[in-house]
């Protein structure tokens, strides 16, 4: 450093064209005799000093000794008069002609069309149909989000966990979406839910009628799924573990906590409302599209608590590759208990 750190205010008045009223603090320099503040009759250092506040200088020649000795003390150090004064402002230099890199246009996301006849999926795809969780669970709510063949054992109860084939990704498990409402949908027309993140806000009803409704987001990023291989046991050629806080699995024939079968959109057609939606238990309507040859139900759980007695609605929102978002699918209103 060529100059010091702060020493503290000066003694004595510095004279000058309105700078008796003015507070200095003292810096003091590398020495003549380093050759760092230059050679000759000239010498200088930079400074760092804040930008567009304006500053008084002032400078005087010091011999050995420490700093501001008391007047008439042997140890005093000599030293010379104080310059005049001047001020000075450093703002920051304006780069002119700068190249203006305009932001990407993009056009606003597309929301998913839900109303779609159940019969109509076809497969891979399924309902986002949003449920309430019982009251005492630890989560609010659950989102189906998928359906498949699994080597769950009878006597496995952790509805955290599930297995599926060595070579399976789980993402592959997931429901993909249509990117227009038309049956039969080409195969480049579904397209895989992931990465997604999952927003609630909630609605207005006859109860509460002055609900705003505010967006929180309930997920992080899901483009990935937890999960662990292991070597024979299940499967000969061995097996995945699907092990993942934010997921839940269900037996078809499963019952929720506290009683009553799971039911799920089996027939009609799935709307917000479900005005149009017959709901039933998976193993009774096996050979619903998205239920074939399935004996697990995958589900989205919302760690997040809600408000006793209000209405929510969910919306899954699909991200591209490189991060945009890309497709908004709202599920069906959810009311809690």
């Amino acid at each position: 450093m060529l100059i010091g750190l702060n020493l503290g205010e000066l003694s004595g008045a510095i004279s000058g064209t309105n700078v008796e009223e003015l507070t200095f603090s003292g810096y003091q320099t590398k020495t003549l005799n380093s050759g760092q503040i230059g050679n000759g009759a000239e010498f200088s250092v930079s400074l760092n000093v804040p930008s567009s506040q304006t500053l008084t200088f002032a400078v005087r020649a010091v011999g050995k000794g420490t700093y501001q000795d008391p007047a008439g003390s042997d140890e005093a150090r000599p030293s010379g008069l104080f310059s005049n004064t001047v001020t000075a402002n450093w703002k920051p230099p304006v780069i002119e002609n700068q190249d203006i890199i305009p932001w990407p246009a993009l056009a606003v996301p597309n929301v998913a069309d839900v109303q779609l006849n159940v019969v109509n999926y076809q497969k891979g795809e399924g309902p986002f149909y949003a449920s309430a969780l019982p009251a005492g669970d630890s989560a609010s709510a659950s989102i189906l989000i998928g359906a498949f063949k699994s080597f769950r054992k009878e006597d496995l109860k952790d509805p955290f966990i599930s297995h599926i084939d060595k070579d399976i990704d789980p993402l592959s498990l997931l429901f993909s979406f249509r990117k227009q409402n038309i049956h039969p949908a080409p195969e480049n027309q579904i397209q895989p839910i992931a990465p997604f993140v999952i927003y609630r806000h909630q609605l207005p009803t006859e109860a509460k009628p002055d609900i705003v409704p505010n967006l929180i987001q309930v997920s992080p990023l899901i483009d990935r799924i937890a999960y662990k291989d292991h070597a024979g046991g299940l499967a000969a050629e061995g097996y995945r573990e699907i092990r993942d806080p934010f997921f839940r699995f269900k037996d078809i024939s499963a019952t929720i906590a506290g009683g009553g079968a799971y039911q799920v959109p089996v027939e009609g057609t799935f709307c917000r409302d479900l005005q149009g939606t017959v709901l039933g238990i998976p193993a009774q309507y096996p050979d619903t599209e998205y239920l074939k040859d399935c004996d697990t139900l995958m589900c989205w759980i919302d760690p997040m608590p809600v408000a006793k007695g209000a209405r929510y609605q969910y919306l899954i929102v699909h991200f591209t590759q490189r991060g945009e978002i890309d497709r908004v699918i709202p599920t069906n209103y959810v009311d809690q208990p």
